[in-house]
């Protein structure tokens, strides 16, 4: 556990975690529809689904191209959204670091309480920055679809 907290004090570290986590998304972004493409292909429930899904992802991007008011909502909610998600990235990435410099000394701890953390709590906020994500990458996805039947109904031109 030392040597995790010793390579946790290196610069390396932080840029290496934060790349692999910014290639993720990316990398889940881009392989989000051929996944869901695949998947349609193979099963004809999904295919279903993928039908009502998107359906209903179309109406509610022409709900907003219609109303500007929910349109600027949806924008503030989904900032607010990758908000979430850059503060649960960091709890997660930060947990260890803070767990083992923490004030208390070990007499004062409760059995246990280091163990509960790392086997519990670290696997509980590294699920909650998974679904911040998932969430934030499709409420900003809708938003910007949203935004661009907005730009077109209204015959706005593109921003620079």
């Amino acid at each position: 556990m030392d040597v995790i907290i010793d390579s946790m004090s290196d610069a390396n570290w932080w840029f290496n975690t934060l790349f692999n986590i910014i290639i993720g998304v990316i990398a889940a972004g881009l392989l989000q529809n051929k996944i869901d493409r695949y998947f349609s292909d193979v099963s004809v429930r999904f295919r279903a689904w993928r039908a009502r899904s998107i359906a209903a992802r179309k109406a509610i991007i022409n709900s907003l191209a219609d109303n500007s008011v929910f349109l600027n909502l949806a924008f503030h909610r989904a900032i607010l959204s990758v908000l979430v998600y850059i503060m649960t990235m960091l709890l997660f990435v930060s947990a260890p670091l803070l767990l083992e410099t923490s004030v208390l000394h070990d007499n004062f701890m409760w059995f246990g309480q280091k163990e509960f953390a790392r086997n519990f709590l670290m696997p509980l906020t590294g699920l909650t920055s998974i679904v911040a994500a998932y969430k934030a990458s499709i409420r900003l996805s809708i938003s910007f679809d949203a935004f661009k039947a907005y730009r077109e109904k209204h015959g706005l031109p593109k921003l620079p």
